[in-house]
C-alpha cells in the first residue's frame, strides 16, 4: 500500500513528539528552547539579541548627569550545526503477520536514538561552564548532597536567578547515593515524596513530571540521565539555570516511501539541532568520582 504525503506529515509529527517527551539535557526545564521555531534547515543561525550591562553613576545633589551612555550590542549567534538522520523499512509481510504496529515501534526507537544523540551533544558542553565545585573524591550520599549545596553557593555568587529554573543533572549512581541522604528524602518537598513513591513518570495528581526528574534539593530540580559525560572515573555533571544556555531543533524533512525493489514501507527523516552557552557564569561543573 502506497504511503501518501499526508502520512509522511503524520510521521514527522509523531517522531518529533516522541523525541520531546524523552529529553533530559535538551528538555525545557534544563535548557532554554526559546528559538527553535525559527529553524528551517541545517546551517541556519539564530541571532540572540542582548545588550551589555548599563553603567550606574553617582548623582550628587544639584549636579548634572553625564551624557547618555551608548548601549553596546552583546548579541550572540546560535548555529544549527548538528544533523542526525534515520531511515528504516518494514516488509509488508512482516507488517501483516505482526501482532504489533511495527512502524510505530520503529518510530519510537528512532525517537529514542535521536534523544541520545541530542542529549549527549548538550552534555558535552560541561567544559563551557565558568564555575566549578570542589571535586567529589568519594561518591557518598553526604558528598553528593554537599556538592549540590556548593554549586548553589557558586551560582549565588554570580547572581544566578534563584527561581524554579535551577537544575542539576546527575548519573544514576549519584542519584542512588543522593536518595540515601535524609536531607533529600526526609526533608524534601511534597513533590519529592510523590516522585519517590510513584517513580519519575507523571501521575494523576497533576505534578506533570519531566522525564528524568527525581526530586528537588537545595533549590535545584534534580534530574537523572545516562548521558552525563564520564571521563576516566569522573562524572562531569552540570548544574545551573536553564537560561544559561539554549537549544533549538527541528525535524526538517520526513519522507515516507516504498523501496522500488521491495514490498515494504519505509520512512526516513533528518533531525537538525544546535546548542549554545550564552551565560557561562550561570553554569557550574560538578565533578563526581565514580566509586
Amino acid at each position: 500500500m502506497a504511503i501518501n504525503d499526508a502520512r509522511a506529515t503524520l510521521w514527522s509529527k509523531m517522531i518529533l513528539r516522541a523525541l520531546n517527551t524523552l529529553l533530559v539535557f535538551a528538555g525545557p526545564e534544563v535548557i532554554s528552547r526559546d528559538y527553535e521555531g525559527e529553524i528551517q534547515q541545517a546551517g541556519d543561525s539564530v541571532k540572540i539579541s542582548s545588550i551589555a550591562d548599563v553603567k550606574i553613576q553617582k548623582y550628587p545633589k544639584d549636579t548634572d548627569l553625564t551624557g547618555p551612555e551608548a548601549l553596546v550590542d552583546a548579541s550572540q549567534t546560535l548555529v544549527i550545526d548538528q544533523q542526525d538522520a534515520f531511515n528504516f523499512e518494514v516488509d509488508n509481510i512482516d507488517r501483516v503477520q505482526a501482532n504489533v504496529n511495527l512502524m510505530e515501534e520503529a518510530a519510537r526507537r528512532a525517537a529514542y536514538a535521536l534523544r541520545k544523540e541530542a542529549d549527549s551533544f548538550i552534555a558535552k558542553k560541561h567544559g563551557e561552564a565558568e564555575l566549578s565545585t570542589s571535586e567529589v573524591k568519594r561518591s557518598t550520599a553526604e558528598a553528593v548532597y554537599n556538592a549540590i549545596v556548593e554549586a548553589g553557593v557558586k551560582l549565588d555568587e554570580t547572581d544566578t536567578p534563584e527561581d524554579a529554573g535551577r537544575f542539576i543533572v546527575l548519573p544514576p549512581a549519584a542519584i542512588g547515593n543522593l536518595q540515601r541522604d535524609i536531607r533529600f528524602v526526609g526533608y524534601g518537598t511534597q513533590s519529592n515524596l510523590q516522585r519517590l513513591e510513584k517513580g519519575m513518570g507523571a501521575d494523576s495528581a497533576g505534578f506533570g513530571y519531566s522525564n528524568g526528574l527525581v526530586g528537588e534539593a537545595n533549590g535545584f530540580k534534580v534530574f537523572q540521565s545516562n548521558q552525563v559525560v564520564k571521563e576516566s572515573s569522573k562524572w562531569k555533571c552540570i548544574a545551573g539555570h536553564r537560561t544559561a544556555w539554549t537549544y533549538a531543533d527541528q525535524i526538517v524533512k520526513t519522507v515516507a516511501y516504498e523501496p522500488p525493489l521491495r514490498f515494504a514501507e519505509a520512512v526516513k527523516g533528518l533531525h537538525v539541532y544546535g546548542a549554545k552557552v550564552v551565560r557561562p557564569a550561570n553554569l557550574c561543573l560538578v565533578k563526581i568520582e565514580d566509586a
